[in-house]
């Protein structure tokens, strides 16, 4: 029941890396601000809105959400096994933005430097460092999918292992 008067966004909207942000301000509240008044660290050049007006064609039907919940399933399922194998381990996350809580920043640590070494590059977050992040991009093809949490996967059985 949130009905916000002004929306902030910024990232990913330039499309491939560009920066652009931008506010949307519902009309009787954008009285104030002359075009181009409100201005940031993100000021945006031509190349980000090009990039930008055509991300935004992503979204004019659902077939990009359509993949990204089917992608969402897929890592999902692959990751639910190391959560039912090991006690220390909890899957979260909301779509494709997944945590792989494994308890301590040490077991995370040793999961993201192996990843490394097998070629995927990955991070860790949360208190102590102890979740894996997983925030693939939206577009990612299937097959690297695939093969990014096959790495992930057997690097994640093979710490949990050797620590146990």
């Amino acid at each position: 029941d949130i009905d916000p008067d002004i929306i902030c966004m910024a990232k990913g909207l330039g499309g491939m890396g560009t920066p652009m942000a931008m506010n949307l301000i519902k009309p009787e509240v954008d009285e104030y601000w002359a075009p181009g008044e409100h201005t940031g660290t993100f000021r945006g050049q031509s190349l980000s809105f090009v990039a930008g007006k055509e991300a935004l064609t992503y979204f004019d039907n659902d077939d990009l959400m359509q993949q990204v919940r089917q992608k969402a399933e897929t890592m999902y399922q692959t990751l639910a096994p190391l959560e039912e194998r090991f006690e220390q381990i909890q899957v979260r996350g909301k779509g494709m933005i997944i945590g792989l809580d494994v308890t301590t920043g040490e077991r995370a640590k040793a999961i993201v430097d192996e990843c490394f070494k097998a070629g995927l590059l990955i991070a860790s977050c949360g208190t102590g460092g102890r979740v894996v992040k997983l925030i693939p991009p939206l577009t990612i093809p299937e097959d690297d999918l695939q093969a990014g949490l096959e790495v992930l996967v057997n690097t994640t059985q093979k710490v949990m292992e050797e620590a146990a």
